[in-house]
């Protein structure tokens, strides 16, 4: 809001300020070049301080003719609608002062107490403010009066001061009526600033119609659209409205896998991606060539025995988030990768699933909401500061559905993009067959701990009250959570017989809810088990069949042992062969365990993993899926 102070005895100074203000700030201001609602005020507000009709008269209605004329009418037909905004003033009158001995209106004026001098039919000042300024075609209420009370503790830091103890006796004004004009401020504060949120917004539209009607043109770039049309999607969630922010990112994502698809056809008829519609991604991610030389390194170390080597960077236990790299500055620029595309529109979009589902959440992460922090609506900081939980199990469940997807679709891409790195990386050099085989084996450890990380990142952000999954934690009841959530009759089944209750259908429908957030927090616990068991595969923890194929060593009270007849030497070469090493494991986690041989930790993670999934998939009533889950855990126990 743009805020104007003008006093009564020195109104001419504070109009030649705002001059000078108006001729530095209303400059022709540069958009930025990653676009999105401007920062220019949506609300122009003037603070009138006017003690009484004659000052009125000679100095405020024109300071406030000259502000109306210079800040509140724009001359620019440039912006458009860009820069829409609406204008207010508010009266302030102070206690004694001749203005507080007047009514608010004529038509409320009245001699029947003898206490005011106040003549009926008389033009109050604010009739008059009225009168001068809310004349137009749309005839919208632009003038507010604010009256302040004699114990007000700022009263004497005016100036003038103020002579409270004078004369003059003020009309006296209910509490009813003093609490009605603060709320007709509020609400004239509300409507003017939506209004000009409004405008702006079907501006941006306007524009991204026209970008989008450009698209089969030649010179047409995804990577601009993308980044313009996100620049909405962030207005409409800087103001709460996440739904229509999410929808935009969807037809984001469905536009991002039409374009990928576009290169992927052209690639496959002319053999070269380049010049399709739409652009093109860099051929991988920046950062992956760096992954598979520090791996490459640490195992060449590793081998030789020297031990003063570099050690691998370790990703953190949130490797998907907005803020990981500056990812719009690289979508602008035409820079990204489309791992890196992928990962920046998943962030987006689950954690705007995340704030849906748990009214707390910023970019993916669980916080307290601090005072006046942004991204955040008002009624949600209130929810949070009231220390009410507003989950969502439907908005958590898509969470995890969208999260598996893009795990396996994701984690493919990532894949392509080492491979394609490391290529590049070695062209003309000699690809030995020991380094080839080194390459494969690291590059599936960097894979395989993303996916990991990523589905324990899901994990922990989807934890809700609503499923407990300690070791000690009792089966949940859908009543006792029946009330959490919205209840839409209009979409319940019509009832059959009397006998069947509206409390029963509730019920059902609740739990048709819980049951359907338990199974995929228990897909996705198994799809981490699956990283977990390959892992001890590896370090011959685990059969190469399952748990019923374990290793010898640890087959418990073994009968007879199968005696192989291969030589001494050929054990060695074989082993030689199938060298496997922890380099590449970026999860600090699975490192530990497997660099440290930490087999009973190993098995620990096993077993939490496959106990929370069974008995998520108890609740959801998926009979089949937790029998297969507990006869690993008892392969594994006997």
């Amino acid at each position: 809001m743009g805020l104007t102070r003008v006093k009564s005895t020195d109104s001419q100074l504070s109009v030649e300020a705002g001059r000078g203000a108006k001729s530095t700030g209303h400059q022709k201001e540069r958009r930025h070049q990653i676009p999105g609602l401007r920062n220019t005020p949506y609300l122009k507000v003037f603070l009138l301080r006017c003690d009484d009709n004659d000052s009125y008269k000679n100095v405020a209605r024109k300071a406030l003719r000259e502000w109306v004329t210079e800040y509140t009418t724009s001359t620019s037909n440039e912006n458009k609608q860009h820069d829409a905004f609406e204008w207010l003033i508010i009266h302030v009158v102070l206690p004694g002062t001749p203005a507080a001995q007047q009514p608010r209106s004529s038509s409320s004026a009245s001699n029947a107490s003898g206490s005011s001098r106040w003549i009926k039919g008389n033009t109050t000042l604010l009739d008059k403010i009225r009168s001068d300024f809310n004349s137009g075609n749309n005839k919208k209420d632009r003038v507010v009066q604010i009256r302040i009370g004699p114990s007000h503790p700022a009263l004497a830091t005016l100036s003038p001061p103020v002579l409270v103890g004078n004369q003059i006796v003020p009309v006296t004004e209910s509490p009813t009526e003093s609490e009605m004009a603060w709320l007709d401020l509020i609400a004239k504060f509300k409507t003017q600033i939506l209004a000009s949120f409004d405008a702006r917004v079907s501006q941006y539209e306007e524009d991204i119609k026209e970008k989008d009607s450009q698209r089969r043109l030649p010179g047409w770039n995804f990577c601009t659209f993308f980044v313009l049309k996100e620049g909405l999607a962030r207005a409409f969630e800087s103001v709460g409205l996440v739904e229509d922010a999410l929808v935009l990112y969807d037809e984001l994502g469905f536009g991002l896998d039409a374009v990928v698809r576009g290169q992927r056809d052209k690639e496959k008829i002319e053999g070269d991606p380049e010049g399709v519609v739409g652009g093109n991604f860099i051929g991988w991610t920046r950062e992956s060539i760096k992954w598979i030389e520090q791996a490459r390194r640490r195992r060449k170390a590793r081998l030789e025995g020297r031990k003063g080597e570099e050690q691998e960077d370790v990703d953190d236990e949130t490797p998907v988030g907005s803020e990981k790299k500056p990812y719009r500055e690289l979508i602008l620029s035409n820079e990204i990768s489309l791992f890196d595309f992928k990962t920046y529109l998943f962030a987006r979009q689950s954690t705007l699933l995340l704030r849906l589902g748990k009214g707390n959440v910023m970019d993916g992460v669980e916080i307290p909401v601090p005072a006046g922090a942004s991204g955040y609506s008002l009624h949600e900081a209130a929810a949070a500061a009231a220390g009410r939980s507003e989950e969502d199990l439907t908005r958590l469940s898509e969470v995890l559905k969208r999260g598996v997807e893009f795990v396996t679709s994701v984690g493919r891409i990532l894949r392509a993009d080492l491979w394609t790195s490391y290529h590049s990386s070695t062209e003309g050099e000699e690809d030995k067959e020991q380094e080839q085989k080194d390459v494969i084996w690291i590059i599936d450890n960097i894979v395989s701990s993303w996916v990991f990380a990523v589905c324990q990142q899901l994990l922990k952000q989807t934890a809700s009250a609503s499923l407990p999954e300690g070791p000690n934690a009792s089966t949940p009841v859908a009543s006792a959570h029946s009330g959490s959530f919205p209840k839409r009759s209009s979409s319940l089944p019509p009832t059959p017989s009397p006998e069947t209750t509206n409390f029963t259908q509730a019920i059902q429908t609740s739990v048709t809810g819980l049951e359907d957030f338990a199974a995929v927090r228990a897909d996705l616990m198994l799809l981490a088990r699956g990283i977990v068991e390959t892992f001890g595969k590896r370090q011959g923890w685990v059969g190469k069949m399952g748990w019923f194929y374990l290793p010898e060593e640890h087959v418990k009270d073994a009968g007879m042992v199968e005696v192989k007849l291969a030589s001494e030497d050929d054990k060695e070469v074989e082993k030689k062969e199938e060298v496997w090493g922890v380099e590449g494991i970026r999860n600090a986690t699975l490192r530990r365990v497997v660099e440290k041989e930490e087999e009973e930790e190993f098995y620990t993670i096993f077993e939490e993993l496959s106990e929370k999934a069974m008995k998520n998939y108890s609740i959801a009533k998926r009979t089949k899926s937790c029998e297969r889950v507990e006869a690993d855990l008892a392969a594994l126990s006997l």
